[in-house]
């Protein structure tokens, strides 16, 4: 049963559902036969309109409003339930005429039939809330009658004032397939057809029934027949769509029922449909019902998942956990061996910094000592120039001018002798400092020694708290700072007493 059916009291209703069949252009046979219609304000007959003027009427459109649909007061846009727009189902009418052809070959006329169009109402006293079921319902229906044959459904709201009378509705349109003929769709136009058919087809001309426009068919059995399927397509309509809803298939004015008997088949109606509700009822619970195992039996599965997945995510957290670890480990080890590495580097950088320190230091004293050199030459150049004049002197002089020279030459030789002998005294000064500095270093390279092996007893001292370990130590201690003092007074006199007080201010006591 569909969604939101409810249970109904008791009441009327009867079925309303016609169809009629449509050409593009009405036959002058029709326009005719027309009569004055008291809604339309027209002279029409049932097919006296085209297919544009019956899809203008249910399209609702304001410039279409006196001449298609002037019984409607408020006219309000269709509500299109299934399919097209209502004006696109002319074209499709328009073409499919365009793939049939008449029996000898020619194309059909523009009056021939093309388009069924139905309408299907809605009791006036019914709730609007249960046609929209209705409405719902008979579009599946119609759906399954006609398949894509059905081009468009759509309902009317706007006839249902109490001035008006009227009742809800929903118009459907049927346009056949391509190459398919009409009877497909209209099963009454088929039986006409085809007692037509059989009609002409006797060789007897006295037995052949000709009408006044030259038709030749049986009267009689053509009407049974066209009736028969409108009462097949009443039946069918009432067995797939309205019994469903409590509607009757006939209402009292065709049987003549009493008040009573039409209140009896009223009620047995609502009992039948009252029935088909519980039945439905009992099978949506049913469904509802299969529906929440369903529900519980996804939850119960959602719930494993999400079991499974917790226990997964703990995995996987875990080897996270220990992927970090491993990871801020190596990160630590190569950090420290970068360290390292940058440690190593820098030292060497020092060492290469140290030894160009060197040997800029070495570049500075050779520069020096070239410049010494050049002075030197530069002055013995001079000199060189000074005892060739000399020589000229002494070659080209007077005696008084050679004396003189002598005697320069005598004071210059007395001159450079005290200077060589300054010069010698310097000398051996600094070779005298340059020993007592050799021994100060050789002092300090074994008192660094020593102090190596004094700092592990001391350990040894403050770990083990040994007297004979301290004893050691202070005799070690104070001969280092004898062998540096020694280192510093080596080459010189050295007074006993303040030796004496040197060496008890370093007496390293307990």
């Amino acid at each position: 049963m569909d969604e939101g059916m409810t249970e109904r009291p008791i009441s009327q209703g009867f079925q309303f559902a016609r169809y009629e069949r449509f050409s593009l252009s009405p036959s002058v046979k029709n326009r005719r036969m027309g009569h004055h219609h008291a809604d339309y304000g027209k002279t029409r007959s049932g097919s006296a309109w085209s297919v544009a003027d019956i899809l203008r009427e249910a399209a609702r459109q304001p410039k279409d409003w006196k001449k298609h649909f002037p019984h409607v007061l408020e006219p309000q846009p269709p509500t299109v339930a299934y399919g097209c727009d209502p004006l696109e189902v002319e074209e499709l009418a328009k073409h499919w005429l365009t793939t049939v052809k008449q029996a000898n070959g020619r194309k059909m006329r523009p009056d021939t039939p093309s388009m069924v169009a139905g309408v299907i109402s809605w009791p006036p006293h019914r709730p609007v809330e249960e046609f929209n079921e209705f409405l719902t319902y008979g579009v599946e229906k119609l759906k399954e009658i006609y398949g894509e044959r059905l081009r468009s459904v759509v309902a009317h709201y706007d006839e249902i004032t109490e001035n008006q009378g009227g009742a809800l509705h929903y118009h459907f349109w049927i346009v056949a397939l391509d190459g398919e003929d009409f009877g497909v769709i209209d099963k009454a136009y088929a039986a006409d057809k085809g007692e037509r058919k059989r009609a002409n087809s006797t060789d007897d001309e006295k037995k052949k029934k000709v009408d006044k426009y030259g038709k030749k068919y049986a009267t009689g059995a053509r009407k049974a027949m066209g009736a028969q399927a409108l009462v097949d397509w009443q039946d069918m309509i009432h067995d797939k769509i309205s019994k469903k809803f409590g509607l009757l298939r006939t209402g009292p004015r065709r049987e003549r029922w009493t008040r009573d008997e039409t209140m009896l088949r009223l009620r047995m109606a609502e009992s039948k449909r009252q029935k088909k509700i519980a039945e439905d009822s009992l099978m949506e619970a049913a469904e509802k019902q299969n529906r929440i195992d369903e529900e519980n039996e996804k939850i119960r599965l959602r719930q494993f998942d999400l079991a499974r997945f917790e226990n997964q995510r703990e995995i996987e957290e875990r080897a996270l956990k220990e992927d970090f670890y491993t990871q801020l480990f190596d990160a630590a080890d190569e950090k420290a061996h970068r360290e390292e590495e940058f440690d190593r580097r820098q030292e060497a950088i020092e060492c290469e910094l140290a030894e160009s320190e060197r040997l800029r230091l070495e570049a500075e004293e050779e520069s020096k000592r070239l410049i010494e050199k050049s002075r030197i030459v530069l002055t013995a150049k001079q000199e060189l120039a000074v005892r060739e004049q000399r020589i000229i002197r002494f070659i080209e002089g007077t005696p008084s001018q050679v004396l003189n020279t002598f005697k320069e030459m005598e004071l210059e030789k007395e001159k450079l002798k005290a200077k060589l002998e300054s010069v010698t005294r310097k000398v051996q000064s600094l070779e005298k400092e340059l020993v007592v500095h050799k021994n100060k270093i050789f002092a300090l390279e074994s008192a660094v020694v020593a102090m190596r092996k004094l700092v592990g007893d001391i350990y040894m001292w403050i770990k083990q708290k040994n007297l004979d370990v301290a004893n050691s130590v202070a005799m070690k201690f104070n001969a280092i700072m004898s062998a540096l003092n020694g280192s510093e007074a080596e080459g010189t006199e050295i007074d006993p007493a303040v030796e004496k007080k040197r060496g008890s201010e370093y007496t390293l006591k307990k």
